[in-house]
């Protein structure tokens, strides 16, 4: 940690293992389409332990299975109906000396519909969810809660689609929370790949259960927090063609009940309500299209992020909010040809605080990492490939995430993909 002299670890170790599959069929369902996703997943994590009783043994261990159900249909010349279901089962159980290990299971079930309207130069769409989750704690009381969410957009073009709008409503309630979102966007296709856009909005987030309720490595629950909401906008201007895209945004945000997470006793994270703070910065993307023989891609982004923190004690106004890098930096090198494919990457984060107060000793040093990866096509039907991904390329050891736990050393990735269906390559 951060001002620590001590030594927390002297071995790490990750260990994960994660199934997933895509199925898709098309067969007896006339013009509409089903799709269905499956994933299993688990893994053990060492966590750095707590300074004030060295420990080898803190750890967490998860699993997981999740699966999405979607379902579309055309039900007219211009509507078109989809539907959605998708369910969850989380295990996770965490042990952190001096305390007690912790058990939990999160249960979570959504469904959705959604109806689709294209006439003319609108495209409306109509859309209702519904949400149950549950989290269970071995030894504390249960928690539950149920979401409704109603929503309605539209997308209408005007002077030859040179002009787009995109007005959308939403109402969401989660529990005891509720709130409305709203968003008004543009874009102004000038001429040639040149274009602009703009948007203004508000936007509502209730506390997730996680921030509620979930114990997680070193990060603690708070459930006394209440919902956070923001106004802004962003301008932007874009260049696209068949030879890339590059885009520049200027964006601004101000937060009521802004939640973020600040460091606890034992050196644990929770989350809080900033009671009022402020956001505003330049976002940079760019891409290549494919190049040369041997397809040559280079894509990047770079984010300039001003924080500020507007209401509370004297310590803490005008200071930079926790966890929240003033600049991040992309970038990516990637070759394809044939059953090949490679790529290297960098990222950039600059220092972060881990406080609202800015404080020296949690402050959180820059970190810059490589990661490159290959991988092989070694079957076309169906579509079969080996890859390999390497992160933490020069194994850096001093680098610390956002909450100052140390980043892991290299880490050696081997996935294998089967892609099969309509859809597959």
């Amino acid at each position: 940690f951060p001002g620590d002299s001590l030594v927390l670890r002297t071995r790490e170790h990750d260990a994960a293992l994660s199934l997933g599959g895509l199925l898709k069929g098309y067969a007896d369902l006339g013009p509409g389409h089903l799709d269905a996703v499956l994933q299993i997943s688990g893994g053990h994590r060492d966590l750095p332990g707590s300074p004030y009783r060295l420990t080898p043994d803190d750890g967490q261990r998860d699993t997981h299975a999740g699966a999405v159900v979607r379902w579309a249909q055309p039900v007219g010349d211009a509507l078109e109906l989809r539907l959605s279901a998708a369910g969850r089962d989380d295990w996770l159980t965490v042990w952190i000396a001096p305390f007690p290990s912790t058990r939990q299971r999160d249960l979570q079930a959504d469904g959705s519909a959604e109806l689709s309207w294209s006439t003319g130069p609108s495209t409306l769409i109509v859309r209702a969810s519904g949400s149950r989750e549950r989290l269970g704690v071995e030894g504390a009381p249960d928690h539950a809660r149920s979401g409704l969410g109603l929503s309605v957009s539209d997308d209408l073009l005007f002077a030859g689609s040179r002009v787009r709008l995109t007005p959308a409503l939403r109402w969401d309630a989660l529990g005891p929370f509720h709130g409305i979102s709203a968003k008004l966007g543009a874009g102004l296709r000038v001429a040639g790949p040149l274009s602009f856009r703009a948007s203004v909005g508000r936007s509502f987030r209730a506390p997730s259960f996680t921030e509620l309720y979930l114990s997680q490595g070193l990060l603690s629950p708070n459930p006394e927090l209440v919902p956070e909401t923001s106004v802004g906008g962003d301008v932007g201007v874009v260049l696209e063609d068949r030879r890339g895209f590059a885009a520049a945004t200027f964006f601004a945000q101000q937060y009521q009940n802004l939640i973020v997470y600040e460091a606890d006793s034992f050196r644990r994270f929770k989350p809080f309500n900033d009671g009022k703070a402020a956001t505003r910065g330049l976002e940079v993307e760019l891409a290549s299209a494919p190049l040369g023989p041997a397809g040559l891609a280079l894509s990047g982004a770079y984010t300039l992020l001003l924080t500020e923190t507007l209401r509370g004690e004297e310590a803490v106004l005008g200071k930079a909010l926790p966890h929240r890098a003033r600049h991040r930096l992309f970038a990516r090198l990637a070759a394809g040809s044939g059953p090949l494919a490679g790529h290297i990457e960098a990222h950039a984060v600059s220092e972060q605080f881990q406080d609202l107060r800015n404080s020296p000793s949690l402050r959180i040093q820059p970190a810059l990492t490589f990661n490159a990866g290959g991988s092989f096509r070694f079957a076309q039907h169906p579509d079969t490939r080996l890859a390999l991904e390497l992160r933490n390329l020069l194994d850096d050891r001093t680098l610390q995430d956002g909450f100052g736990n140390p980043l892991p050393g290299r880490m050696v990735m081997i996935t294998v993909r089967i892609a099969g269906g309509k859809d597959a390559p």
